[in-house]
């Protein structure tokens, strides 16, 4: 909805004017709603599937032109409320906001860090990019925001990332560890108003704190360092203020220039403005010109700012030995939780490829890419996800796994209909006809399924084989689900 209010921001904002094009439509830029956009998961589904499948439903998805990735939802106000979204079908990220890691580029099997990770959109692109493979180590200085994250990289299917809670400034010396490494740092958000229209009446000096440039140095500098030379690191904000983007670039280039390169970036179809030459009278160095700048008016998005940055050399004559930073992980024996999902559900080997088991816990075993590395430093908090609840008589699959699993499901799973679907998803018991059972040969854990989409697990009490127990997590539960689609 837009809005011709004007609040303290505005005031704010007009710093910018200098550098701003057409200024009439830059603001009225920030009064308008982000459009919502989507990216399909190809570990569930792919886009020709997915979007026959809007389509059919009545609702309008239009390719996002310079990427192919990306789709506009035009006439959905829920998006996280559809069938789809649920099982992890798609997500939704902000179109701006996918830029970095396009930038990024990673590739299946790297070893990749997203230093400042919640809540995790982009860990999730990057991931997803990897084809569930390798090892993506998502950071975030806050803990609590990495339980959401965690919540999604479960709902897609995520096998391939690992998670930390350190301030990304003083992580472990892993100097020249990483292939790649994203920096999407803290910032003063200025050009998230868009989607957040309560910061056109806020003081803009509680946003733009003046420590935040010396932590984002800090950061960006911890991100080269943790790089191999070869390869690359993204440092990425979603605000215009120079002190957080160009500033912070030159410092780096004064500092460590002799070890890095700025590259160019481009996107076919979509408009970049380049990093500034100079900023109330300070020069930048030539390279940072390099940078892009995303102004809202352009491509009708919110703001941001994105370098790619090449590392050349290591910023030691001697790395550190980092033989004893990592380990391979502690596998189950592979035939033992294969044996499982072919005994409960009559999922064959060949559909867990790719996949190893380790016990993560007294309670759980953890499912896992199989050339993820297991970091010894930082201590890590999860990685891949729960599989197994394996501390009771008859081992119970975890709602994410049979998500992930269940559609090769041959046994001992239930096909839902709309309504049956969306007692099961708002975590409520209910009775079936006796026909619902058909692939069922016993009572106890049942993978629920919609469309032969997996939606998790549930329960045939012993005492009773016409009812079914919602297992759905609490965390994801809803008490409406719109099923257009």
């Amino acid at each position: 909805m837009e809005t011709s209010e004007k609040g303290p921001m505005e005031t704010y904002l007009e710093r910018y004017r200098p550098i701003v094009s057409d200024w009439n439509q830059f603001i009225a830029a920030l009064r308008r709603d982000l459009p919502t956009i989507i990216w399909v998961n190809p570990i569930r589904t792919n886009k020709k599937e997915l979007s026959r499948k809007f389509i059919d439903s009545g609702l309008k998805l239009t390719q996002v032109p310079w990427e192919l990735e990306l789709l506009r939802l035009d006439n959905c106000r829920k998006p996280g409320r559809l069938a789809p979204y649920v099982n992890g079908s798609y997500h939704v990220q902000e179109e701006v906001s996918a830029i970095p890691v396009l930038a990024l580029d990673p590739q299946p099997g790297e070893r990749i860090l997203d230093l400042c990770a919640a809540p995790g959109n982009k860990t999730a692109q990057i991931a997803v990019r990897m084809k569930n493979t390798g090892t993506v180590l998502a950071n975030d200085m806050e803990y609590s925001r990495l339980r959401p994250l965690k919540r999604s990289m479960e709902r897609l299917g995520l096998l391939n990332v690992s998670t930390s809670s350190l301030d990304g400034r003083i992580f472990p010396r892993l100097e020249n560890f990483f292939d790649r490494v994203l920096a999407d740092v803290p910032c003063s958000c200025e050009g998230t108003i868009r989607k957040n229209i309560e910061i056109w009446n806020e003081n803009p000096e509680v946003r733009f704190r003046r420590d935040l440039p010396e932590m984002q140095y800090q950061l960006l500098k911890k991100a080269a360092t943790l790089c191999k030379p070869g390869g690359r690191i993204v440092y990425s904000t979603c605000t215009f203020a120079p002190e957080e983007n160009e500033m912070v670039l030159q410092r780096l280039v004064d500092e460590h220039g002799v070890h890095l390169e700025i590259e160019p970036f481009e996107l076919e179809g979509f408009q970049f403005n380049p990093g500034l030459k100079e900023w109330q009278g300070k020069k930048f160095n030539p390279s940072i010109e390099n940078a892009r700048r995303v102004w809202p008016e352009k491509n009708d998005t919110g703001g941001f700012f994105i370098a790619k940055i090449r590392k050349i050399s290591s910023f030691r004559s001697e790395p550190p030995d980092l033989s004893e930073s990592f380990k391979a992980m502690d596998w189950e024996p592979d035939g033992l939780w294969a044996e499982e999902l072919r005994e409960q559900f009559g999922i064959a080997n060949e559909d867990l490829s790719g996949i190893g088991f380790f016990k993560s816990n007294k309670r759980f075993i953890s499912a896992v890419s199989k050339d993820h590395v297991r970091l010894l430093r930082p201590s890590l908090l999860s990685s891949g996800m729960f599989a197994y609840r394996a501390n009771q008589k008859v081992p119970k699959i975890t709602s994410a796994f049979a998500m992930l699993v269940g559609a090769h499901a041959k046994k001992n799973f239930i096909e839902l209909n709309e309504e049956q679907l969306s007692i099961f998803i708002s975590r409520k018991d209910q009775e079936l006809e006796l026909s619902a059972f058909e692939n069922c040969d016993r009572t106890g854990y049942v993978i629920v399924r919609f469309n032969g989409e997996a939606f998790g697990v549930g329960e045939i009490p012993r005492l009773s084989r016409q009812s079914l127990t919602s297992h759905f997590p609490k965390a994801w539960a809803m008490q409406r689900i719109d099923f257009r689609i």
